[in-house]
């Protein structure tokens, strides 16, 4: 069944702040402040009533005041007064000897912006999960190996709010202030700030919507910037000190920027100094080497700050990315897929420099759940020198050739103990289904060992996809489908597949430098008795259709039933067997390729025999090993069902029928003759 999307382009126009390096002397843009308002960082042994008294003195209004231990952070406004007088009053602060003992800076309250590029494309609604169109999870080694720790980290997300109550987001945010709107709903009235928090955390194998890089971590939404994504100086400092302030946050991520502000960089200092934060910041989207800031901070502040640039599926510079050696890493930042308030859209494309941050905020978040006792400079010194093995392409074409050395953002280098050596893993990659549903497994665990040792991990969903470690592209997706990426190629290692509630799955594959098809496998709930499932290839174009047929040849043939598509039986009446469903009538995509009979009791004095018709080809067909087809055969031991056999048409041989075997006392015997 094919899915029809409707994909609408919108076109937003934001007032972007022109990037000034700080000791350039190029007038600030009219529309680059708050106007009439200025910031004056006093020492911090400068008392309240001195600071009054100073206010008084030049006019002004003492609106707010933060009080860090390298100053005190005043917001101050000019009632009435235009921009001229306001400068000429800055002027005269600046300039006056009385005042220098006690004043460290005077600056205008500077606007700071989301650095969303300005081209959006909207998703729309839909009931498919978008998890294969979320190329940059792949991008970065999202399903490389392993899954988020079961400990919870908290990431701020300083930016236009958060929509708290989107599905994929629902439960897993906490709501920080609103200083744009001097309240405590950081609801988000733009979309970029949910939109961020979606790519970090938005939930997994719900069933709906975008899988989150750390989906296990909590999003902290502090609102600092507005309806038309900007917000002031001092709206920014305050975000930044009520995240440092905050206990349960680890990572801040800053998906915006403007020009340098010494009163951010107090803030930034305290943050990442005092409170051991870690600060990860967008490089901005000029397509310049000029540093925008608070990123600009990583050249002072080096492992505790990291500057994001942005790359495209092609690992090179996306057109719009700052670069420069004040970088620290590139990520993901074109066309990328997430969250957004259900107000507007639930899921929309969005491009920036503020796309790249979160995926470096989740990694960040991930590394240090598993590393609880680093602090922030190790954390982002490991952000940073595990980027990917492949460098990026500094030819003047795809990346500047201008001496940096930043690298990509790599899962799989960053949470493994060594950097991946390339010919040491292979992936092994299948489907899981529910045997009794007939829909993906979702929620499974499917995990490969070599003895005790975990070599690879990958959550079933309801639709994934298997990606080509050296390429990141996608070579395969389906429903079901898990892809691990195995360390150990050249060892014959352990499949596991595992749920709550139902059968696990074992068996031993040889691992090699290359990609390994585990097959399509059924796994029935913990349900009695017999579980016979056939399963063939979604990807088979030939004539061959089967039919799942059981015979129950009662020993008097008082009730010799037989169980198929036309009398699909019942658990309530003799022979207690079923036929959940037919492959030619499916409902869902898994049911195409696949069906179930289970028996739910043996009865005594009764052989069942358990074959498959291929009715399309006829007589002589000799469709049954191009097809895939396999027949999986689970049966009730003690508390659980066990896989019993796993069954491939022999070859060699043509006909109609399969006879794959029959159960007798309890007893499964195979056949597995192929006859007319």
């Amino acid at each position: 069944m094919k899915k029809i999307f409707s994909l609408i382009i919108f076109i937003v126009y934001l007032c972007f702040l022109p990037i000034l390096h700080a000791s350039t002397n190029v007038p600030i843009p009219r529309d680059a402040y708050a106007p009439g308002e200025v910031i004056v960082v006093f020492k911090p042994n400068v008392s309240i009533f001195t600071i009054n008294k100073i206010v008084s003195e030049i006019g002004g209004s003492l609106k707010q005041k933060i009080n860090l231990p390298k100053g005190k952070i005043c917001r101050i406004v000019f009632p009435g007064k235009n921009q001229l007088i306001v400068q000429n009053t800055i002027d005269r602060i600046k300039t006056n000897d009385r005042y220098s003992d006690k004043i460290i800076v005077v600056e205008p309250n500077l606007k700071r912006y989301a650095q969303i590029n300005n081209e959006i494309t909207t998703f729309s609604q839909s009931n498919d999960i978008y998890l294969s169109y979320q190329w940059g999870y792949f991008n970065i080694d999202g399903n490389f190996s392993m899954t988020p720790s079961s400990s919870t980290l908290t990431v701020a997300v300083i930016d236009t709010g958060v929509d708290y109550t989107h599905p994929d987001l629902i439960g897993k945010v906490i709501k920080g202030p609103d200083y744009i709107n001097a309240d405590s709903d950081p609801m988000d009235d733009m979309g970029h700030g949910t939109h961020v928090a979606g790519i970090i955390g938005a939930k997994a194998n719900n069933g709906i919507g975008i899988t989150g890089v750390a989906w296990n971590s909590k999003i902290l939404g502090i609102k600092g910037l507005g309806a038309d994504g900007s917000g002031t100086t001092y709206d920014i400092v305050q975000s930044i000190i009520y995240a440092a302030n905050n206990t349960s946050v680890k990572i801040v991520n800053m998906s915006l920027g403007g020009t340098y502000s010494l009163a951010e960089e107090i803030a930034v200092d305290y943050l990442v100094n005092t409170k051991g934060k870690l600060l990860i910041a967008a490089a901005g989207n000029d397509g310049s080497n000029i540093p925008i800031y608070p990123a600009g901070f990583s050249t002072q502040y080096p492992y505790k700050v990291i500057a994001v640039a942005a790359h495209s599926n092609d690992n090179c510079k996306a057109s719009f990315s700052n670069y420069g050696t004040w970088v620290s890493i590139s990520a993901p930042g074109v066309d990328i897929l997430s969250t957004f308030p259900m107000s507007i859209m639930d899921y929309m494309y969005l491009s920036g420099t503020s796309m790249a941050t979160p995926f470096v905020s989740a990694a960040a978040a991930l590394v240090w759940s598993q590393n609880p006792t680093m602090t922030n400079d190790q954390i982002g010194q490991l952000l940073i020198t595990r980027t990917s093995q492949n460098p990026l392409l500094r030819d003047d074409s795809c990346w500047p050739n201008d001496g940096s050395t930043f690298g990509r953002l790599s899962l799989a280098n960053l949470l493994e103990n060594t950097t991946i050596n390339t010919n040491d893993f292979g992936t092994i990659y299948g489907i899981a289904m529910d045997a009794e549903t007939g829909l993906p497994l979702s929620g499974g665990t499917a995990t490969t060992k070599l003895g005790t040792t975990i070599t690879g991990k990958d959550i079933v969903p309801v639709y994934g996809a298997a990606i080509d470690p050296y390429t990141q592209n996608v070579f395969y997706e389906y429903y079901g489908l898990f892809s691990i990426t195995a360390r150990g190629a050249g060892t014959n290692q352990n499949l596991t597949i595992s749920k709550s509630k139902y059968a696990s799955y074992n068996n031993n594959f040889d691992i090699i430098n290359d990609f390994i098809y585990a097959g399509f496998i059924p796994i029935p709930p913990i349900k009695p008795y017999y579980w016979l499932t056939i399963t063939w290839s979604p990807n088979y174009s030939g004539t061959a259709r089967y039919d799942s047929y059981l015979f129950a040849d009662y020993i008097d043939n008082s009730k010799d039933t037989l169980i198929y598509y036309n009398w699909p039986g019942s658990f309530y009446l003799e022979p207690y067997a079923r036929l959940l469903w037919d492959s030619d009538s499916p409902m869902s995509s898994l049911q195409m390729n696949s069906e179930t009979i289970r028996i739910s009791k043996i009865l005594t004095g009764v052989t069942y025999y358990y074959y498959i018709e291929d009715w399309n080809t006829g007589n002589g067909s000799n469709q049954w090993l191009n097809s895939g087809i396999k027949a999986y055969i689970w049966k009730w031991s003690g508390t659980k069902p066990v896989l019993l056999n796993v069954i491939t048409p022999p070859s060699g041989q043509s006909g109609r029928y399969w006879d794959i075997g029959y159960i007798s006392e309890s007893t499964f015997t195979v056949t597995n003759t192929i006859s007319d």
